[in-house]
């Protein structure tokens, strides 16, 4: 949807990269629709005559679900779901449920339910409009539904404890091994979503993390020490992708999981130089770094995948570093760059 203060260009790459994102959940994406809004309807977020016509496009296409690119408030995708007939999400949702299918280990599956459960805790009445429907519509208060909602909400708010305390838990062993590494000089890679992260990772400490042409692949830091044509050792991470208006609720959930790239001595911002939005992404992990409080660390932006491009750009002593991690062109650069960086 266009607010008018919108960039256009910026939605434009934002509904390239929410079809990608539901494809990579097992959506098939049918098309897309761009609305132009004076402001934002507080029932509907869109209006009624565009609900209309979505419900139209549903009945035509014979649609399960739509997904909106905004962020719906609980009501709005409640009254959305109920007049269109069919599934409402918004991205936060699509993310979450992304993260959902690529959690493997123990800490980022308590992670992602967290998330997910706080997101769904205040929309759980829209889950239980079925059961009203079902029974009646009754003006009898604390009908079945209603009822139901209640215990659910009592029991989410009961897991929501006890993955916080889990998460406390796998925070304080964070602390003790973070301390273990204190001498050693620290590395992290980080980058936009699909950036290659994986692929450099597993090339600088000859390792096997899973790569996949995907989004999100990478959800837990792998971090392995190695050492230096210098003699010197250090220790390399690989972290979660950054992502146009990440969740606060994932950020928040994996404040662990990032602590990697707080606590690092050097940063390797890996940037898709063949992506068309490469300076999009990049401004928004440098934001995002921010957020996380990050300054006066070392950060040497490296250009990945100029394989892609018809000229090569050449490294400069005091520049930015051009690689393609698939290719292994340009490591050697690289690697004396970090080499040079650690005192």
């Amino acid at each position: 949807c266009r607010l008018p203060k919108s960039n256009l260009n910026d939605l434009s790459i934002s509904i390239v990269e929410l079809e990608s994102l539901a494809k990579s959940v097992g959506n098939i994406v049918v098309g897309s629709k761009l609305f132009n809004l004076k402001e934002i309807n507080p029932a509907t977020f869109i209006g009624y005559g565009k609900v209309m016509l979505l419900r139209e496009i549903k009945i035509d296409n014979n649609l399960d679900r739509i997904i909106f690119d905004g962020e719906l408030a609980p009501n709005q995708q409640r009254n959305l779901a109920e007049t269109i007939g069919c599934e409402v999400i918004d991205r936060t949702e699509l993310i979450l449920e992304l993260f959902f299918l690529h959690a493997k280990t123990y800490e980022a599956k308590v992670q992602v339910e967290l998330a997910r459960l706080e997101y769904l805790l205040p929309r759980l009445r829209g889950r239980w409009q079925h059961l009203e429907r079902q029974f009646g519509k009754s003006q009898i208060r604390g009908g079945p539904g209603e009822k139901q909602i209640e215990l659910d909400r009592r029991s989410i708010e009961n897991r929501i404890l006890k993955l916080k305390e889990r998460l406390s838990r796998i925070e304080r062993r964070r602390i003790t091994q973070r301390k273990r590494r204190e001498e050693i000089f620290k590395i992290a890679i980080v980058g936009y979503t699909n950036a290659g992260k994986s692929t450099l990772f597993n090339l600088l400490t000859k390792s096997s993390t899973k790569i996949e042409d995907k989004l999100f692949t990478t959800l837990d830091p792998t971090t392995k020490r190695i050492r230096l044509p210098s003699g010197k050792f250090v220790v390399i991470s690989d972290t979660v992708g950054f992502i146009r208006r990440l969740p606060h609720k994932l950020v928040e959930s994996f404040k662990s999981t990032l602590e990697v790239v707080v606590f690092a001595d050097f940063i390797i911002h890996l940037i898709d130089i063949s992506n068309p939005a490469a300076f999009n992404e990049k401004e928004i992990v440098i934001d995002t770094l921010k957020e996380l409080g990050i300054c006066g660390t070392t950060i040497l932006e490296v250009y990945n995948k100029i394989d892609k491009l018809e000229n090569h750009p050449q490294n400069e002593e005091d520049g930015s570093v051009f690689i393609s991690a698939r290719e292994k062109i340009g490591i050697k650069d690289l690697i004396y760059r970090i080499d040079k960086s650690i005192l």
